[in-house]
């Protein structure tokens, strides 16, 4: 994964299981695992509200890891905290504004599972994120595909996650879009 420069050079985040889930010394353990081996960074799913937050940014200020964000570009490790359920999206202010992390992300398919089915509100959710994002000067992710990449980045987000047999069409879309 580190063979190769620049474009070449892949970034490997691992997603570890939810903090409320695993419990936080399995979660600190985790972070304090992928930092060791190498991982450039770790996702947070399913955090439910601030406290959430704070405790997986805490991990690493514990770690003393160089965290990158907009507000410390030269950071090596990127953070990425997920907004799925309804209660974490009513703090979103609250989460982008603690700061020490890199991404902000709803995650749009277990927020439309949360709220039933709500395909709508799954959007308004991730509209909201999206703003919060932009205000706090932070990245936002989201899932995206060949048929609605071009709105998304036109939206303005700044990093998008591709799967599947489409994935190589979407990237390629999502570049000319973005005029890269």
């Amino acid at each position: 994964m580190r063979v190769g420069s620049g474009a070449d050079r892949k970034t490997l985040l691992v997603r570890i299981p939810p903090i409320a889930r695993s419990g936080s010394a399995d979660a600190r353990a985790r972070v304090q695992e992928v930092i060791t081996l190498g991982g450039d960074g770790v996702v947070f799913p399913q955090i439910r509200h601030v406290d959430d937050a704070k405790e997986a940014i805490g991990f690493f200020r514990d770690l003393k890891a160089s965290v990158w964000s907009a507000a410390n570009p030269s950071g090596d490790t990127i953070v990425m905290l997920m907004i799925e359920d309804p209660g974490a999206l009513a703090q979103t202010k609250a989460i982008a504004d603690l700061g020490g992390y890199s991404i902000l992300a709803c995650g749009i398919g277990s927020l439309r599972g949360a709220l039933g089915g709500d395909a709508a509100g799954a959007e308004a959710g991730t509209q909201l994120v999206l703003a919060e994002s932009k205000r706090a000067k932070l990245v936002d992710m989201l899932t995206a595909n060949a048929q609605d990449v071009e709105k998304r980045v036109k939206e303005g987000f700044l990093a998008l996650l591709f799967q599947g047999a489409g994935a190589d069409d979407a990237i390629k879309i999502g570049r000319a879009v973005a005029g890269r």
